[in-house]
């Protein structure tokens, strides 16, 4: 009787199936965690953009000259002045699912 070294179908379909499952588990998990990296990097950028316009708001000689976003961005700024020297900006987006975003700040002149 032959010593036949090699691999049974039976045992090249169970490692197919096996390659197949983890693969079925780790794509999703993969792809939520590209989708809240996503979320992060939009939150960091939103931020950067709340502090940009406040530092110009206060660094502007006129109250009126409140900074305004470029076109190419999804971010819209909200100002609410509450005094002379007080204001409230808030920016908000479309984030992820079509859930809306939103970051506030408060700045004194």
């Amino acid at each position: 009787m032959k010593n036949n070294e090699g691999f049974f179908l039976a045992e090249a379909i169970f490692a197919v199936l096996l390659l197949t499952l983890v693969m079925l588990v780790s794509f999703p998990l993969l792809y939520h965690t590209y989708q809240e990296r996503q979320a992060i990097e939009q939150k960091k950028e939103a931020l950067s953009l709340l502090q940009n316009a406040l530092l110009k708001w206060q660094a502007a000689p006129n109250d009126d000259m409140l900074p305004a976003v470029p076109a190419t961005r999804p971010y819209v700024l909200d100002w609410k002045k509450a005094t002379e020297h007080e204001a409230k900006l808030c920016v908000h987006w479309p984030g992820l699912h079509h859930e809306e975003y939103r970051l506030c700040s408060e700045g004194k002149k």
